[in-house]
This record gives C-alpha cells, structure tokens and sequence, in this order.
C-alpha cells in the first residue's frame, strides 16, 4: 500500500506518538507515584533520552509531546509528566 507524502508522513508521526505514550506509561507503572488526585506523577525524561530510546527524532520527541498535552492525555509542569491512572490502569 502506498500513500501520498504528508499521508506518510502522518502515519509515521502516529506511530511516534504511541510509542512515546507507550513508554511513558512503562514509566509510570514502574517509577510512577500517586500524586493523591487520581493521577501518576513521574519525571520527564528529556527528549533526547526518548528519541534514543525510541530510535526516533529529537523533533518527532516534541511534537508527539505537545500532541499528548493539548489532547489532555498527559500534563506536563516543570520536569514533572501526570498521568490519569484509573483511565490507563495504572496502580
């Protein structure tokens, strides 16, 4: 199957931003503490480490971030991720 260019390239994004949510929730379930509101706090890790963890971009790293705050699934404040654990099954 063959798409056209931005086509691609929005499949090959998708694919970075799940595998950047997928390891933030491997964090979670591993490192993560309750924050005491229903949520998971861990640290973020820098762009740097998830692009050489995912093989991915610096630039993907970010733009599946910002996609991942502005839908709501995760908040970021500081050096800080939250994540909803009820809703991914977390703790």
């Amino acid at each position: 199957m063959s798409f056209p260019g931005e086509k691609r390239e929005t499949l090959a994004f998708l694919d970075v931003c799940g595998r950047v949510s997928s390891l933030l929730l491997d964090i979670a379930r591993i490192e993560g503490e309750s924050s005491g509101c229903g949520m998971v706090k861990i640290h973020r890790p820098s762009d740097e480490v998830i692009s050489n963890q995912l093989g991915v971009s610096g630039e993907a790293v970010t733009k599946a971030f910002n996609t991942l705050v502005s839908s709501g699934l995760i908040v970021a404040r500081n050096n800080e991720i939250f994540i909803h654990q009820n809703q991914y099954g977390i703790f």
